[in-house]
């Protein structure tokens, strides 16, 4: 039987209780999502996470998976995504799938992932340029990385982004921390296959932990269709709300499908960061689960 949508997310040591944190935030607010299956996989030799979480998955109904799909290219944790998405798209029978960074909170509803048939998937533009480029020309190092990934992965049509925090437009490059296709595409086999070949070649752009997201951005450009953009409240960047110009600014996270947190929320500094954070309301039932639920994974 095939179900309609299900949750993929990577679980190490490191981040656990990012990923606890993830899962009850679905459970929670996920609306017609919220039962949907979740998946987790810790796909890296000598990363397997506690007893106790596994207990608690098994609680929230959550499908944790020990197995080796990272072999070759573990210096960084984003390197596990391409194989664990692949994996999943060979396993799991689902119309949708939807990968999700652990450092993300769900708020509301993310109706905007079951995506239409006009689009081949969903995600959200990168924050920053940072390795994107504007164009193929120059002699940068990053534009002969992106004309070598353009033609090793078979890019034929550009296609252009606005990142969320720059006033520029930048060759297609997508944020790889919420992403939702459909498995009979191919996309996530596509982009392990692309990772793969680009991590054996050698190349590089100015900063190596952006080859996966730079790779299926790539990936994504090769097929030849439209990607639906998600809206702003997607993958809100909570680290840069306090830099955002006022109309950009999301105030309640009652408006907010999720956040992105990165290391916020680290060695017990979500505290004294989202007491002080400008401009976020809060006196609010989600604020509230927030704070209990990060208070209870301090303890």
């Amino acid at each position: 039987m095939t179900t309609r949508v299900a949750f993929v997310i990577c679980t190490e040591p490191a981040f656990e209780k990012k990923s606890v944190l993830l899962v009850r935030s679905i459970r929670r607010f996920g609306g017609s999502l919220s039962a949907a299956p979740i998946y987790s996989f810790s796909p890296r030799e000598g990363h397997e996470i506690s007893r106790s979480t596994v207990t608690e998955f098994s609680q929230l109904g959550v499908t944790h998976v020990d197995i080796l799909l990272n072999r070759n290219w573990t210096s960084y944790g984003v390197y596990n995504k391409p194989f664990v998405c692949a994996h999943a798209e060979r396993q799991i029978n689902a119309e949708f799938l939807v990968f999700v960074d652990s450092d993300q909170v769900i708020f509301n509803e993310p109706c905007g992932l079951l995506i239409s048939n006009d689009y081949i998937a969903a995600a959200r533009p990168v924050n920053l340029v940072n390795i994107g480029v504007s164009t193929l020309a120059g002699d940068g190092r990053n534009q002969e990385y992106w004309r070598r990934l353009y033609d090793l992965c078979g890019v034929s049509i550009f296609s252009l982004v606005k990142p969320m925090l720059e006033d520029c437009e930048i060759l297609a490059y997508f944020n790889s921390g919420m992403i939702s296709t459909r498995p009979r595409a191919g996309i996530w086999g596509r982009w392990a296959g692309n990772f793969e070949r680009v991590m054996r070649l050698g190349l590089q752009p100015t900063d190596p932990f952006f080859i996966e997201q730079s790779v299926f951005s790539a990936t994504i450009s090769s097929m030849n269709a439209p990607v639906s953009l998600l809206p702003p409240s997607y993958s809100y960047p909570l680290p840069a709300h306090h830099g955002l110009e006022d109309g950009k600014q999301i105030k309640q996270l009652e408006k907010m499908v999720s956040i992105h947190y990165h290391r916020i929320f680290d060695n017990g500094n979500w505290l004294p960061f989202l007491t002080h954070l400008p401009c976020l309301e809060r006196r609010s039932p989600r604020y509230e689960w927030l704070i209990q639920n990060l208070s209870e994974l301090d303890e």
